[in-house]
């Protein structure tokens, strides 16, 4: 059994309700297996699957191993609730704004209570066909939620998975969904600003529900590919690393090789390399890494890297990564020494000092932060986006501030909060939403804690629109 953050799941044991070797049991399985019965000299165990592809089953009974694979051709595409929300805190005057999934500690960190979040999503014909089965998936919630679709009573998920099905509640057509979240008292009692809300992503998610025949003595076969990241952000001639993560199953060793391709103009390192595990039987995970580099001269757009890992039995499976090529609007990237590029030490940090495009400084409090000092003209109709690629000694929380030219001054209602992770240098994205204004000035909170800094660039790039 494997449980994620924050997952809890019951488990009731019945002394003498299942003599051992007497009662059939799943032993793997690359879908979530419900149940599994004797059905003459077979097993039949009952999945739920999410996804086209090769499912196997592998089992015991009465000291036999049995195994058994089901191919699903449905699509199972599932429905993305992304984009902009109506959301409004459930308190008293509290106006409604739509903004794009994320912690409510952007608008109120101080709030402790319930937030409301509603939209409304189309269901084309034929999503909802016989024999399949819908789940609504709330991705990251913090902490507790309720949800309401097309009116209906309040259905409550408390822990991890925040996933509820909602087959009964859905029609064709348009659907509104709505999703009460309650968090903790510490925003407001202890003012630590912690998470809140609604993070999703938010997915429609269409289930198969099937039964799998498992032979005795039947062995079993099966190789899956997946990337991650699935999508990224560089410059041209910027570099991403991408993670293969290959699942299978086979009688003896899961190995073959991987490849990856990407556009005319770019490197990939390595190109193709071995995997070899061995499994005997049981499901085994490998990871290997690459590194995409986007030709220097490539054109802004999305460009797509292919992933394709081939079994030494014959197997394929392929994944995709999804790269989006941006040039900045605005790149601070310290290349001269000595040269802060109009950033200042507003509150509690030391002196910069800037050698070998890296500036250093230390937080001295609890309120750390530098200021762009040159005035800033940059649209917001579509939203823009700020990277800024830094190591700290510690781990703490980030914020990132911005005045327009409808709105001066800083302010939280103008921010954005960001986790950040101690140790090696990392790059962290910070969306600034759509607007019609133009932003005119930038502030970097990097931290909410003593301790050392080290931006090597602050970037604005452009947003992904309204």
């Amino acid at each position: 059994m494997q449980l994620r953050p924050y997952q809890a799941t019951w488990l009731v044991l019945r002394p003498g309700a299942h003599p051992i070797g007497q009662t059939p049991h799943a032993t793997a399985s690359n879908a979530p297996v419900s149940g599994i019965a004797v059905d003459g000299e077979a097993l039949r165990a009952r999945v739920a699957v999410d996804q086209p592809g090769d499912v196997y089953v592998t089992g015991r009974y009465r000291g036999e191993t049995y195994g058994g694979t089901v191919t699903v051709d449905d699509p199972l595409t599932p429905i993305a609730l992304d984009g902009p929300w109506q959301f409004r805190f459930d308190r008293e005057g509290a106006q409604t704004v739509a903004r794009p999934l994320g912690s409510w500690t952007a608008l109120d960190p101080a709030f402790s209570g319930t937030g409301v979040y509603r939209r409304d999503v189309d269901i084309p014909d034929g999503f909802r066909t016989d024999g399949l089965r819908v789940l609504l998936d709330l991705g990251s919630v913090r902490d507790l939620a309720a949800v309401s679709v097309n009116g209906s009573p309040p259905r409550h998920v408390d822990w991890q998975p925040y996933t509820l099905d909602v087959t009964d509640l859905l029609r064709e057509g348009t659907n509104t969904v709505e999703v009460r979240v309650t968090n903790t008292q510490t925003n407001a009692f202890e003012g630590r600003a912690n998470p809140s809300g609604l993070l999703g992503p938010v997915v429609l998610r269409p289930q198969r529900v099937l039964d799998v025949t498992l032979g005795a003595g039947e062995q079993v076969r099966s190789l899956a590919l997946a990337a991650a990241p699935a999508s990224a952000r560089v410059l041209p001639g910027g570099s991403v690393q991408v993670t293969a993560v290959i699942d299978g199953i086979a009688p003896d060793r899961l190995s073959g090789a991987l490849a990856v391709s990407a556009p005319d103009g770019w490197t990939v390192q390595p190109a193709s390399q071995r995997y070899d595990v061995a499994s005997s039987g049981t499901p085994v995970t490998l990871r290997p890494t690459v590194t995409v580099t986007a030709g220097k001269s490539t054109a802004d757009g999305t460009y797509e890297v292919r992933l394709t890992a081939t079994g030494d039995d014959g197997r394929t499976a392929t994944a995709t990564v999804q790269v989006v090529v941006t040039h900045s609007l605005v790149a601070w990237e310290f290349a001269r020494d000595g040269d802060a590029e109009g950033w200042t030490a507003a509150n509690q940090l030391t002196p910069f000092t800037v050698s070998g495009g890296v500036l250093a400084t230390s937080a001295t409090g609890g309120d750390p932060f530098l200021v762009q000092s040159q005035p800033l003209s940059q649209d917001l109709a579509q939203g823009l986006i700020v990277e800024v690629t830094m190591s700290t000694s510690v781990s703490s929380q980030g914020q990132v501030f911005w005045t327009t030219a409808a709105q001066g001054g800083f302010s939280e209602d103008k921010s954005a909060r960001f986790v950040v992770t101690g140790g090696p240098t990392r790059t962290y994205t910070i969306t600034i939403p759509a607007q019609g204004t133009r932003l005119t000035g930038l502030r970097l909170d990097p931290t909410t804690t003593q301790g050392d800094i080290r931006i090597e660039a602050i970037r604005i790039l452009p947003g992904g629109g309204a």
